[in-house]
Formats: C-alpha cells, structure tokens, sequence
C-alpha cells in the first residue's frame, strides 16, 4: 500500500492497478483492485476475495499540477545519458527479479 500511491505521486499520473486472484505459482494473488490519483490518494478500492470490478470519475483536471507532473517538467535529461548506457552487468527481468547472487 506504499509503493502504488507513491509511484502515482512521483509520476504525476492516475494508476488503475488490477491483480490475479488465488495462486500463481508459488505466490499468492489477492486481488486489491484500485484506483489511484496524481497525489497518491486512493480513489477506490476493492475489497473482495472473488472477481470484482472497480470503477471511478477521473478528470484531468488534478494533472497539471500535481506534484509529480511539476518534478517531471522540472528535469534535466541532460544528466541522464550514463543512466542509458550499458556497463555489462545488465539483468533480463527474469534474472533481475529471480537471481539471488
């Protein structure tokens, strides 16, 4: 309930976050349908264990001047080119979420 909000915030962008219910391999998937706001609020939410749907009235009005979309306006891409260039040691998704070493 910590990194949704925050990544809504951070971006400045409304989250619709949908998930798996019942196992999934070795995890198990708990539904929690939401919906978030540019600020990080949670607009609506589930609550149940079985299918369920959401649904919320969003607008862009909350955008322009969210804090996330101000940061964003405010960066230098300028800084970010070593970000983007490979250095060897680069993980595929699989290995970046699976490898313990």
């Amino acid at each position: 309930m910590r990194w949704l909000p925050s990544r809504a915030h951070d971006n400045g962008m409304y989250l619709i976050f949908s998930n798996g219910i019942g196992v999934d391999m070795n995890e198990v998937r708990t539904g929690n349908a939401m919906i978030i706001s540019p600020y990080g609020e949670i607009i609506n939410e589930s609550d149940s264990i079985d299918d369920d749907m959401i649904i919320a009235d969003i607008t862009a009005d909350e955008l322009e001047m969210c804090t996330g979309r101000r940061w964003i306006r405010g960066r230098r891409p300028e800084l970010y080119k070593l970000l983007t260039e490979p250095i060897g040691n680069e993980l595929n998704p699989f290995q970046a979420r699976f490898n313990r070493h």
